[in-house]
């Protein structure tokens, strides 16, 4: 084989492809639960799903959703998540753990998980063409702080006057986010609305 030729990989095509289509699913799905809810005559609350905005310090409100007004805090935290996932990281885990009591205020945990892929493939070219928390949205000072602003934003939801928590706090691979982690996670301490 000659330098310029590219070798197909079937592996990495499938994994692709059912990613891909596990992300149309999910999508799929959280449009269809929102419209069984209006269809219903449930009642629902707006939520905000937010993106970059103009600053990377100033995410902008770009999706609004649905979710019923019956479902618990951390059902509509899950939904949440799964929409800000789909929407605007590429499908990475983002994992509502529990909510805690911590002097007095909900805490929400959040964990940001990777994909994990097969350990037995080891080509380093494909592995590179997947998004990671790491690589893709923490991989410099702009987007970590803008990834970090995202996150905060959608997930404390301060413009919202419901019964929501009063702060979150983040996890990495079921790890709490520290100091020291990395350069570019600003999310190493719990944050308030």
């Amino acid at each position: 084989m000659e330098n310029n030729e590219v070798e197909f990989n079937w592996p990495d095509f499938l994994l692709a492809l059912l990613i891909t289509f596990g992300l149309l699913f999910a999508t799929y799905f959280l449009y269809e639960y929102e419209n069984a809810q209006r269809a219903a005559g449930a009642e629902v609350e707006q939520f905000i799903v937010y993106g970059a905005g103009n600053s990377i310090d100033q995410p902008r409100a770009k999706h609004f959703i649905d979710l019923g007004s019956d479902l618990s805090l951390l059902r509509k935290l899950d939904l949440l998540a799964g929409h800000l996932s789909v929407l605007e990281f590429s499908g990475l885990p983002i994992e509502i753990q529990k909510i805690e009591k911590v002097d007095g205020n909900n805490i929400a945990l959040v964990n940001l998980r990777e994909y994990h892929r097969d350990r037995n493939n080891s080509d380093a070219a494909s592995s590179r063409q997947q998004a990671t928390w790491r690589s893709h949205y923490f991989r410099d000072t702009s987007d970590g702080f803008l990834t970090s602003s995202i996150l905060k934003a959608t997930l404390l939801q301060k413009d919202y006057s419901g019964h929501w928590i009063d702060g979150v706090k983040f996890y990495y691979e079921n790890r709490p986010i520290g100091q020291g982690d990395s350069d570019h996670t600003y999310l190493d301490s719990v944050f308030y609305r």
